[in-house]
């Protein structure tokens, strides 16, 4: 399967644009777990883990060797974080409504205090709890 195919088609494309080089790091250093919760989806756990698992499988051969494993699965799930995010950053700039021209034009808001791309209806932004700017009280 092509590359490109799997992390355009196959995996559900993010909500929100996450920078590819974070994701790298994230990877490298927190493997699946630190993906999924970056990520924010369950299956960015067990995309790399899997893969990792399937490699120990095939080299049985490497027994005594786990240190390899452990180099192996910091480098995939690197590499996994890497591409899923530049992949779905592609995707979402294709989507209508982001750079595309559309029948109903919206206007995007994004937090003041973290950049979190906020919902039209939104008062407070969900990811750090920060008021949205012009939102109205009633009290």
């Amino acid at each position: 399967m092509d590359t490109e195919k799997f992390f355009k088609e196959i995996l559900p494309t993010l909500k929100n644009p996450k920078d590819p080089t974070t994701a790298l790091l994230v990877g490298l250093v927190f493997g699946g777990i630190g993906l999924a919760v970056y990520f924010r989806k369950v299956i960015d756990f067990f995309i790399p883990i899997g893969i990792v698992i399937a490699l120990e499988i095939l080299h049985t051969q490497l027994q005594g060797q786990g240190l390899i494993y452990i180099a192996a699965g910091a480098l995939i799930a690197a590499a996994y974080g890497y591409l899923r995010a530049k992949y779905s950053n592609e995707m979402l700039a294709q989507a209508p409504g982001n750079g595309a021209i559309s029948s109903s034009p919206s206007i995007v808001q994004s937090c003041t205090h973290c950049g979190y791309t906020l919902e039209p209806a939104a008062t407070f932004c969900p990811h750090c709890g920060t008021r949205r700017a012009g939102a109205t009280s009633f009290s």
